[in-house]
């Protein structure tokens, strides 16, 4: 079975003829997916990506983002889902997911170990 891979359409590359008929129809792309935006980055870089990232969402511009950095993800997302053997098993905002995880804990990295079922230090037991 062939695999289907996402793609970005960027409304600037495409002609201003086609433009045109995308807007004409509606459908001109509102949505960005960036995977790991913020790796290799230095402090400088990350702060200029978040700020044009805020701007594209204040201005209506969905900004999906894949990232392992739960730091990144509770600064910067309004919904997280999280993700455990490629099935979503939680959905929400940080709010809603630490009362999934039935906590009060303020960092996000807590409520994820709670969600999946880890603790980090029994997967690396398990190695040895």
């Amino acid at each position: 079975m062939a695999q289907a891979y996402p793609y970005l359409l960027l409304p600037h590359l495409l002609s201003s003829r086609n433009r045109a008929r995308r807007r004409e129809r509606g459908d001109l792309s509102r949505a960005v997916l960036v995977d790991e935006p913020m790796v290799g980055l230095d402090p400088r870089g990350a702060r200029l990506i978040k700020q044009v990232f805020r701007e594209m969402s204040r201005k209506g511009v969905a900004i999906l983002m894949s990232t392992h950095t739960l730091e990144v993800a509770q600064e910067m997302c309004d919904r997280i889902s999280i993700i455990l053997r490629g099935r979503i098993i939680a959905r929400g905002t940080v709010d809603e997911l630490r009362a999934l995880a039935g906590g009060a804990d303020e960092q996000l990295t807590p409520v994820f170990l709670k969600l999946t079922g880890g603790t980090g230090l029994q997967e690396i037991e398990d190695v040895f």
